[in-house]
């Protein structure tokens, strides 16, 4: 099935629906959005993306990013995320900020992608259950630690996470 998106202006105004590949290839803007997750101890859940991934094929990850469905509000796409990617059902999520623009181009991988992001911070409350056709594999990590191979070996974190993982964690401030 053709996974579908709402396009929109650069200044968020709708323009009717395209497919994700066609989305991608033209760098139409479209809706995402961000979830960091955290256990009680403070250390937030990645997640590896599965070797079928078209973008970016085993790189460590957000807890969950979603496209929207179109139609979907963000909190409702973040909830749906949670629950398809991970199993998890999640009873509050709260907003970082407003929504931003998000621009990314990797052109070996034929990828222009324009984002009207939002973010969210919520708290994992049960087991997670991976759902093998998205996530390879899953861990959390220390906020310190996190911070550390940032600031100390960017050029390797680039190998080791998605550029919009680094750019995320950079915009909601997770490193102080």
């Amino acid at each position: 099935m053709t996974e579908l998106f709402d396009t929109y202006t650069a200044d968020g105004q709708r323009l009717g629906t395209l497919p994700r590949d066609e989305v991608h290839r033209t760098g139409a803007w479209h809706r995402a959005v961000n979830v960091f997750l955290f256990n009680a101890a403070g250390e937030l859940l990645i997640q590896q993306r599965a070797a079928s991934k078209d973008v970016c094929p085993l790189k460590w990850d957000l807890s969950v990013a979603e496209h929207m469905q179109p139609g979907e509000t963000y909190l409702a796409g973040a909830l749906r995320g949670i629950q398809e990617e991970l199993g998890l059902a999640c009873e509050e999520l709260l907003p970082l900020g407003e929504p931003t623009t998000h621009q990314l181009v990797l052109p070996d991988q034929n990828l222009r992608n324009c984002e009207f992001t939002q973010c969210y911070r919520g708290e994992v409350r049960g087991e997670v259950k991976l759902d093998p056709s998205e996530v390879a594999d899953s861990r959390y990590i220390n906020l310190s630690d996190l911070c550390e191979q940032l600031t100390s070996s960017p050029q390797a974190c680039t190998e080791t996470y998605t550029p919009w993982f680094i750019d995320l964690v950079q915009h909601v401030r997770l490193c102080r």
